[in-house]
């Protein structure tokens, strides 16, 4: 239980490998994720997280390893950054070989994409492109193909 209230916390900051909160941030929502432990008991958790690697503490800062991020979310899935990715086309109601622009992209990323997805997102627009369900405009926007837009319905 203890153990599934600091995953909770480190996916309440949407926290990836590599990076981490403050022990200020995480006793500032220990009453929403941990409110029946004590703080003893949440630093031995941490200490026997640390020993396992899932984590780093240092400094009053706990960062997150890949082999955290992977206990947290689960291992990082291309299909689900991309199922992701495209309902940001449905957002926007883009039909195909209509553009997007990538400012419009960023500014919702944060409601449909995972951490995890922000965290490729590089290898995600990759992986469409190569699908060719999109393609690159040179003006700082993106295609839909007929193909992406036949995979969104």
């Amino acid at each position: 239980m203890l153990r599934n209230g600091l995953k909770n916390v480190f996916r309440h900051f949407k926290t990836v490998g590599g990076q981490g909160i403050t022990v200020a941030n995480l006793f500032a929502v220990k009453h929403t994720y941990l409110p029946q432990y004590s703080n003893e008991e949440i630093v031995n958790e941490i200490n026997n997280m640390e020993m396992e690697q899932l984590l780093i503490a240092k400094d009053q800062f706990i960062s997150l390893t890949e082999k955290g991020e992977n206990f947290v979310y689960g291992p990082f899935d291309i299909e689900t950054g991309i199922s992701e990715f495209m309902q940001i086309f449905r957002h926007f109601h883009v039909n195909a070989n209509q553009i997007l622009l990538i400012s419009n992209i960023l500014a919702v990323k944060d409601k449909y994409l995972s951490p995890q997805s922000i965290k490729h997102f590089e290898d995600i627009v990759n992986e469409l492109q190569n699908r060719n369900f999109i393609s690159a405009d040179g003006n700082n926007s993106i295609i839909l193909t007929n193909i992406g837009f036949e995979y969104l319905y």
